[in-house]
């Protein structure tokens, strides 16, 4: 009866201080580039633009004629880095991120609402929908070209990327106890593939 108390408060013990020590242990945390890439993901920068167009046609009959139509609209375009092209290497604490440039990442959303059409005849001609079509991708492709070029705007989604990534990398670097060193490198044109 006696061994039996010994016994059963040896395990006891056992049990109480076993619960302890795997309560007090922190759990293993290790950066992930898969996670850092759905991070970079969320420092997209979203633009809102109001732009025109204008679009010239000659039209085909016994009398040929030039129409010009003109497109008013508010539109909204995503610029960032695309994450899957970052390359991630971690050698102790050092971080080696390769991130490519930022760019158009998608068509421009067109408010359907913002349309206003005009041509040359007098706003009540009615504009036959090929024409609009043709006015509204001319006018999608002279937005995303005149972002390309625009340096302020893709440094500034680059910049976005580079901050909550590294503020990402910085926390994992707490929770798991290592002073983490990023390193920052730019893919060349060349490095990303298409």
């Amino acid at each position: 009866m006696k061994i039996n108390s010994i016994l059963i408060k040896f395990f006891a013990f056992t049990i109480l201080a076993s619960i302890f020590v795997s309560c007090n242990k922190k759990p293993k945390v290790v950066l992930d580039s898969d996670e850092i890439k759905n991070v970079c993901n969320m420092a997209l920068l979203e633009c809102y633009y109001h732009n025109n167009a204008k679009l010239n046609k000659t039209t085909s009959s016994i009398i040929s004629t030039e129409r010009t139509v003109w497109m008013d609209y508010d539109a909204k375009i995503k610029v960032g880095i695309d994450a899957s092209k970052i390359d991630i290497t971690v050698n102790g604490r050092y971080v080696t991120v390769k991130i490519p440039s930022a760019k158009v990442l998608q068509r421009p959303n067109i408010d359907p609402d913002s349309f206003k059409f005009f041509a040359s005849e007098g706003e009540k001609t009615k504009i036959p929908q090929e024409e609009l079509l043709a006015a509204k991708d001319l006018a999608n492709k002279a937005m995303q070209d005149a972002l390309k070029v625009n340096s302020t705007i893709m440094s500034n989604a680059e910049e976005r990327a580079r901050k909550i990534i590294e503020s990402y990398i910085k926390e994992i670097g707490k929770l798991s106890g290592v002073d983490y060193a990023i390193i920052w490198e730019k893919l060349e044109p060349k490095e990303v593939s298409e």
